[in-house]
């Protein structure tokens, strides 16, 4: 499956996650939220679909139940610098 197969969401030429053919180590999707292991880390990461680099606050509120879902009460995000700008995402650190 490929990153934005199936999602809704257009994809943008030039969008390294939008040329993606396949997505391996996925451990949630929903047509809005792709949860995965980064290929570069190995660290979980949540990405929105869409090409926004920031997000309503619900949007948002989304993104922390969906990670209290998976993770528990026991993770933060890693404000990292984005590789991949095109899309809003941030790392899930386990504590």
């Amino acid at each position: 499956m490929g990153f934005n197969q199936f999602s809704g969401f257009a994809r943008m030429t030039g969008c390294p996650l939008c040329k993606l053919k396949s997505v391996k180590n996925v451990r949630f999707s929903t047509r809005q939220w792709i949860i995965l292991d980064c290929n570069k880390c190995k660290i979980p990461m949540i990405v929105w679909r869409g090409h926004d680099k920031e997000l309503p606050i619900d949007t948002m509120k989304q993104a922390d139940a969906i990670c209290n879902m998976l993770f528990g009460d026991n993770w933060k995000w890693r404000n990292t610098e984005k590789s991949i700008p095109e899309h809003w995402h941030e790392h899930v650190l386990e504590e």
